[in-house]
C-alpha cells in the first residue's frame, strides 16, 4: 500500500502499478510497446521476442490496467515506459531507492511484485493454479497440446476475470477502493 500510494516520478510509478497488477515480468513490462497494445479490446499482446519462454503471450487487461495507460504521456512512437522515447525504462535500481525513500518501505525487491500477484492470486481470490499458471506465462505441461487448443476461449475468459478480481482485491487493499469492489472468480 505505501508503495503504490508513494508519489513517484514518471514513469516510476506507473512501471509498478503495471507489475503488479497484471503479473507480468520485469523485462516485458519495462518493454511494453504501444503497437502491441489493443486497448478496444483491453488485451496486451507480448511477442515471443520479448517472454523469457520465447513464445507469444496475451495478457487481459484489467480496467484498472487501463486506467493507469491512459495516464501516460506518449513520450516517443514505441514503448509505453520510457524516459527518453528511443528505448524501454531501464533504471531499475535507482527507481526501487527512490521509491523506497518516498515510501518508507525496504527490503523487497521488483519479483515480488509478480511473487505477490501469483500468491493473492491463489490464496485470497483462489483462482485455479492453471490460470495462475497461464497469467504468469508459465509453462506446466498439465494440459496437452490439444486440450490447450479446445480450451483457449475459456481460458482467456478465466484470465481475465482473475486479473480484474485481483485489480480489484488491489484496490482494496490500497485504499483505492471499498471492500465491496472486490470480484470473486466464477
Amino acid at each position: 500500500s505505501d508503495l503504490w500510494n508513494a508519489e513517484s516520478p514518471h514513469p516510476v510509478g506507473a512501471l509498478l502499478k503495471l507489475l503488479l497488477l497484471t503479473g507480468q515480468r520485469r523485462s516485458e513490462v519495462a518493454g511494453m510497446r504501444w503497437q502491441d497494445l489493443d486497448l478496444d479490446q483491453a488485451l496486451w499482446t507480448i511477442p515471443g521476442s520479448l517472454t523469457k519462454n520465447h513464445e507469444q503471450h496475451t495478457v487481459p487487461l484489467s480496467k484498472q490496467v487501463l486506467a493507469v495507460l491512459a495516464t501516460l504521456p506518449r513520450i516517443g512512437e514505441e514503448y509505453v515506459i520510457t524516459t527518453t522515447g528511443q528505448t524501454p525504462f531501464s533504471g531499475f535500481s535507482k527507481a526501487k531507492v527512490a521509491l523506497d525513500k518516498k515510501a518508507g518501505v525496504t527490503g523487497w525487491r521488483w519479483h515480488d511484485l509478480r511473487r505477490t500477484f501469483a500468491t493473492f492470486a491463489a490464496e485470497e481470490l483462489t483462482t485455479p493454479q492453471a490460470v495462475v499458471e497461464a497469467i504468469l506465462n508459465h509453462k506446466s505441461g498439465t494440459t496437452s497440446v490439444l486440450a490447450g487448443i479446445y480450451n483457449r476461449a475459456e481460458e482467456d475468459t478465466q484470465r481475465g476475470e482473475a486479473l480484474q478480481a485481483w485489480a480489484n482485491l488491489v484496490d482494496r487493499i490500497t485504499g483505492v477502493a471499498d471492500a465491496d469492489n472486490v470480484v470473486g472468480m466464477r
